[in-house]
């Protein structure tokens, strides 16, 4: 993908978010009825859903192709699959990236897409392939375009009505009150919709396992994905290391596949899978099947991974892998990384509450500078208030730099 277009399609992903915040700002100035900006907000979803589809198609790089060009066996199980589970067989399309990855997107059933990257089938099994896919027309069979839209507008909504309460109260501390509520409620819906898309994710991995009816192959399918997902990044990031010209014949080699706005289409989080594949490689860098044995333990006993968990559309690669062994001992079979009962030789020896203490010291720092000026001038000038947090932010924000 060209710089241009990756470019492009930053752009479009900020565009509705700078058409709502102008929007939502004009009609706060002009004191408009606060069902005015809920509707508006409730239209700037609407207009996503009806045209996020077409964004897709133009900022991606997508070839449409018959799935005869995986395999006659792939073709015939994938139009088998869809009309067994009752949805017609979305288009199939494939994207030039060394990335293994693949996602869908539509706005119903009968228009939904289904893409996957080359590289995805260049290191999965087509029992391992089929894995994947089944786990994409799950979403689809689950209606996750529908589910997912309506849950991102509730945020939005309680933004704005966050926005509405702010200095709109019979008094200052009413106003106040009522202002850190609904935007606590706000920052509560946010982590709300993480969770759902971790749940979907859930659902589609069972769908995968009942349509395909073996759990492990999509399970050996995420391990591999998400070492390939990182080891390309790596091997990208040293080409753009090297010297400027060779920087700019590489320069537009880097995967959209990776960037914020479409890592959460995919079947696995980008930034998960960079730190589970440093985890399962050995001194060499090579990938070490019990490096992953242990990485997967590991993510169990690391408080900091239920952290990145909570933050994250997609849950960590471990409890995936134990959902699906779950589903595979219900079904009699095997599972291929059996967790359970092994002893992990790695133990969490960091002392949590001062790790979070320094990852949370910015934030501290900043409501230290609130209190002092709240101290010494009392409640008057926000504006002023600000800069006292930015104030104590930047050495909270310094000694957490040097220290993490």
């Amino acid at each position: 993908m060209s710089p241009l277009a990756r470019r492009s399609a930053l752009v479009l992903g900020l565009l509705f978010g700078l058409v709502f915040a102008v929007g939502t700002g004009l009609m706060w100035y002009f004191d408009s009825p606060v069902y005015y900006a809920v509707t508006f907000a409730v239209a700037i979803t609407l207009l996503q859903y009806a045209i996020g589809p077409l964004i897709i198609d133009w900022v991606f790089t997508i070839r449409w192709a018959d799935p005869q060009e995986v395999s006659p066996e792939f073709a015939d199980w994938y139009f088998a699959t869809a009309n067994e589970i009752g949805i017609p067989a979305p288009r199939f399309g494939i994207i030039n990236d060394g990335n293994p990855n693949a996602f869908t997107y539509g706005r119903t059933r009968g228009d939904a897409r289904l893409i996957i990257t080359s590289g995805l089938a260049d290191i999965l099994t087509p029992e391992e392939l089929r894995g994947v896919v089944a786990h994409e027309l799950g979403h689809v069979r689950n209606r996750d375009f529908i589910v997912m839209t309506v849950a991102q507008a509730v945020p939005l909504v309680l933004y704005v009505l966050y926005v509405w309460t702010r200095d709109r109260g019979r008094n200052f501390s009413y106003g106040v009150a009522i202002s850190i509520g609904a935007y606590l409620v706000y920052l509560l819906s946010q982590f709300v919709v993480l969770s759902l898309s971790r749940v979907r994710e859930f659902f589609a991995d069972e769908s995968s396992a009942r349509i395909t009816g073996d759990p492990n192959s999509l399970s050996r399918a995420l391990i591999k994905i998400c070492y390939g997902l990182a080891k390309q990044q790596e091997e990208l990031a040293r080409l753009e290391q090297e010297e400027t010209g060779k920087k700019k014949k590489t320069a537009g080699m880097k995967s959209y596949m990776t960037s914020n706005g479409a890592a959460a289409l995919g079947i696995a989080n980008v930034k998960a899978a960079s730190r589970f594949a440093r985890s399962t490689s050995d001194a060499t860098g090579a990938f070490s099947e019990t490096a992953m044995m242990n990485a997967m333990q590991w993510e169990l006993k690391n408080p900091w991974a239920k952290w990145f968990q909570l933050n994250s559309t997609h849950p960590l690669t471990v409890r995936r892998v134990m959902a699906m062994n779950e589903v595979a001992k219900r079904s009699g079979i095997a599972p291929t990384y059996a967790l359970e009962g092994q002893k992990n030789p790695l133990q969490y020896t960091g002392n949590f509450a001062l790790e979070l203490l320094i990852y949370a010291l910015p934030v501290l720092t900043a409501l230290a500078g609130v209190g002092v000026f709240i101290s010494k001038f009392g409640v008057k000038d926000w504006y002023d208030m600000l800069a006292y947090a930015l104030i104590g932010f930047g050495p909270g924000w310094l000694v957490k730099t040097l220290l993490v």
